[in-house]
Parts: structure tokens; C-alpha cells; sequence
């Protein structure tokens, strides 16, 4: 990757072209920033606001970015009426300080420390999130802005930071403006998920919602920890309110598709063939366990999946045992995290084992696929190997003297997305899933890759 630069000429051609207009609208905003966070709301409590300012509490000269957003309703606007959340939420954060600036429905409010909030409305008559663009929309307006003011030298560093309503963040948040790291693209933020708190929803039932979302984020750790076995160079989480990504390696992938779901693994998938995704070297943020409808796949809607589809009486009267809750019992927090919940199957190993093969093979020449397992060739083949394979042989990457050039050729086109259809293929064609005790029992007998 280039090296990072406000200035760049990436960053000038996003700006004029990709853009939303929202950022052109915000050029003049006032104010110079050390940091900038965005954060899209939609349908949430005051509790929010709480969270954020106890935040903003430790920290000094950052922009909070607020995008409060509703789905359009239908192909007729006039009838998407306000959500009421989202208007209690946005009068009070228009009280919650001296408003400085506005313009076009945007607000900029003082608070202290240096610290301002951008307001952004965006869940009013004409100006409601189309329902197909959702989310990805809503962090893109906001993150186009962001990239507006770095852009314009308002925000000291190129990091810009997109978190969630459902967040705590940790005080050393704000870690990535460091030289180590001035060649990523991207950072993942440690995360955690913690059991919900809100009282209008009984104990027994908050019990129920942390342990089938424990199995969940179980699960894409277990995921992210094969793709890392495996030697993917897609190994990182995708998660949109733990991500982190610098403005010009944003502008160069043409920022955030405009998706109403997955629109932060898409971001990740392209800003890592540009550059390295890093860890932040900060404390986890924590992830309130939570059902939610607010996109049609993720965190929230899976855990609902999980409850509803639950068989187990036995499992369900464990996670409904105050007892279990570690909270209450800390020194049973070891028999929860490994007691599978609801149900849940994992991948079986020996799709990460074909995984790691392949790429070992495949990143030496692409004449290294008659030599991978059937079974690989034919997951390769529905990816689409037959048409990588003539282009490599039109440009001469299949010579050996250009084995560089085809080691970037295959890593950008067997990215994260092809690396879960790969491994999906070998799940439902010969390894289907499995519970977490039987993929433990397999990983025990598994010795080596297979040849």
C-alpha cells in the first residue's frame, strides 16, 4: 500500500466522487480534533448516551459522529413515521450541550474536554435510510464525513474508529496513532460480550440471551482461530463495532457498501488486500448480550435464532439457573464457557485442514492445484478457478519467474469471502457440522494436513 496521506490523491478522488453529499455539507464545520468515532443508532434507549459520555468523560478533543437512523418503511416515505426511541435519543443529545453548529439536520454540540458530538439525523421524513442500504449507509455517511475533516487537517490522526450502540468502551480506546502501525489498513478491536442489565427484561431470561450469545461469539472465535491455523491472511473478526480503518486505505476500497447487513466484513475483506489488518494493542470492548432485529443477520438476529430453534430442555433450564450466571458465581465462569449451548455446531476441523493444504499448495503455483485432494479442486472449481486459471496463463503468471506476482494474484482473488464459500462447500458436501465436544475429540486425533 501507498504510503498514508490526508492529502492523498485517493482520498481527493473519493471525496469528489464516491462520497455522500453529507460530507461536502460538513466541510465547514469548526473545531480540531485529536480523534474521530462514528457510531450509528437506531431504535436505542437513553442508556446509550449514558454509556457514551461516561466515556467521553476520559477521553479530550474527540468527535463522536452520531448517525440516528431509520429504514425507510416501504416504497411509500410518508407513511415511515419517527421512531420514538430515536427522537427521545436525539433531543437529548441536543440538550446535552451548547449547540456550536448545524446545517442540513446536523448538529454539533459542545461537550466537555474538548469533546464534541456530530448529530446526525437521519431517521426524519426525507432523509430515511433506503431499507436495502441500511446500516452500510449509515456508517458510510458517517464515515465519509470523518474523512471529509481528516481530510481537511480538523482530525490529527488518519484512524477513524466505528463502534456501536451496544458498546462499553475501554479508556485506552483511542491506541492506533503509533509508527508501528503506520503501514495497516485496518485494526480489529479486542472484544467481549457481557451479560444485558437492562431491568425491564427478568434475570432468568437476560440468563438465557448471555449464554446463547457466549456460544455464538464462541463460535467466531473458533472460526477465526482455524482461518489462523490455517495460514489465512483473512484471519481477523468482523465486526462493525469493533473495527478501525485509516482514511485513504477507506477511499481506496471506496468505503463502506451501502449494505443492511455484512457491510463490515466486506470493508475488512477489501481493505486487506491493500494492507495489513492489525490487532489494537487496547483492553476489549464489551458487547452487551442482547436480541435484536435491527439487521437481518449478525450477532443479535443469530442469537435469536439460537433461542428459538433450542431443543435441549436440559440446556435451557442450565442457562436459566441463576446460578449459572457468572456474575453472581465467578468460580463457575470455566464450566459455562465450555458447556455447549443450544445446540450449536461448529465447522468440522478438517475443513480448516483442507484449508491450510490448500493454501500451502496454491501459494507455491497455480500448477499446484492437480496435486490438491478432489475434494479441494472441486470447492476451487465452484469459486471460479477455471476462469483465474486463464487469466494467470494469459498474463504468464503461471511461469515460474513470476511466482510473485502470482502469489498477489491468488491471495487477492482467494479473499475472505472465497475462503468462507471454500469452507462452507467442504461443510456441506463432506465434513457437515459438529458439536463443540466432537470437534474437540476430532482436533485430538487429527496429526498433520492433509498431503
Amino acid at each position: 500500500m501507498t504510503k498514508i496521506g490526508v492529502n492523498s490523491k485517493a482520498i481527493k478522488k473519493y471525496l469528489q466522487q464516491y462520497a455522500e453529499s453529507d460530507a461536502q455539507q460538513c466541510a465547514d464545520l469548526p473545531g480540531n480534533y485529536q480523534h474521530v468515532l462514528l457510531i450509528p443508532v437506531k431504535s436505542e434507549s437513553l442508556d446509550f448516551a449514558t454509556r457514551l459520555q461516561e466515556f467521553a468523560a476520559t477521553q479530550q478533543h474527540c468527535l463522536f459522529i452520531i448517525n440516528i437512523n431509520q429504514a425507510q418503511a416501504d416504497a411509500d416515505a410518508e407513511v415511515a413515521l419517527p421512531c420514538p426511541l430515536n427522537s427521545a435519543l436525539h433531543r437529548y443529545f441536543l440538550s446535552s450541550g451548547e449547540i456550536i453548529w448545524h446545517s442540513n439536520a446536523k448538529h454539533l454540540i459542545q461537550w466537555n474536554n474538548g469533546n464534541n458530538v456530530l448529530l446526525l439525523d437521519c431517521f426524519e421524513h426525507g432523509r430515511l435510510i433506503p431499507a436495502d442500504q441500511g446500516v452500510g449507509l449509515a456508517r458510510k455517511i458517517a464515515a465519509d464525513i470523518a474523512v471529509q475533516l481528516c481530510q481537511q487537517g480538523k482530525i490529527k490522526t488518519d484512524w477513524i474508529f466505528s463502534s456501536d450502540a451496544d458498546v462499553s468502551l475501554p479508556t485506552d480506546y483511542f491506541c492506533l496513532d503509533r509508527p508501528e502501525n503506520k503501514e495497516a489498513a485496518a485494526a480489529t478491536i479486542p472484544f467481549l460480550h457481557i451479560a444485558n442489565t437492562d431491568p425491564s427484561i427478568e434475570p432468568a431470561q437476560r440468563q438465557e440471551i448471555f449464554l446463547a450469545t457466549q456460544a455464538y461469539e464462541k463460535s467466531l472465535r473458533y472460526y477465526y482461530n482455524g482461518l489462523q491455523w490455517a495460514g489465512s491472511d483473512y484471519a481477523f473478526y468482523t465486526i462493525g463495532s469493533a473495527l478501525a480503518f485509516r482514511a485513504e486505505a477507506y477511499c481506496q476500497v471506496r468505503g463502506f457498501p451501502c449494505r443492511s447487513a455484512a457491510e463490515d466484513f466486506y470493508l475488512l475483506n477489501k481493505l486487506a488486500k491493500i494492507g495489513p489488518v492489525i490487532v489494537a494493542p487496547c483492553n476489549a470492548i464489551k458487547i452487551e448480550a442482547r436480541l435484536s432485529t435491527r439487521v437481518p443477520f449478525g450477532t443479535g438476529p443469530a442469537v435469536k435464532n439460537l433461542l428459538e430453534n433450542s431443543t435441549d430442555e436440559t440446556q435451557k433450564t442450565q442457562a436459566l439457573n441463576p446460578e449459572l450466571n457468572p456474575e453472581l458465581n465467578p468460580e463457575l465462569n470455566s464450566k459455562i464457557r465450555d458447556t455447549p449451548a443450544y445446540d450449536f455446531e461448529y465447522y468440522d476441523p478438517r475443513c480448516f485442514v483442507l484449508l491450510k493444504s490448500t493454501l500451502a499448495q496454491m501459494a507455491q503455483s497455480p500448477d499446484k492445484f492437480e496435486t490438491l485432494p478432489d475434494i479441494s479442486q472441486q470447492a476451487l472449481v465452484s469459486l471460479g478457478w477455471g476462469k483465474l486459471k486463464a487469466h494467470c496463463d494469459k498474463q504468464g503468471l503461471t511461469e515460474p519467474n513470476n511466482i510473485k506476482q502470482w502469489q498477489k494474484q491468488w491471495r487477492t482473488w482467494f479473499d475472505g469471502f472465497k475462503t468462507l464459500k471454500f469452507v462452507h462447500y467442504m461443510r456441506d458436501t463432506q465434513h457437515p457440522n459438529i458439536s463443540l465436544h466432537k470437534a474437540i475429540q476430532k482436533l485430538a486425533t487429527l496429526r498433520k494436513p492433509v498431503e
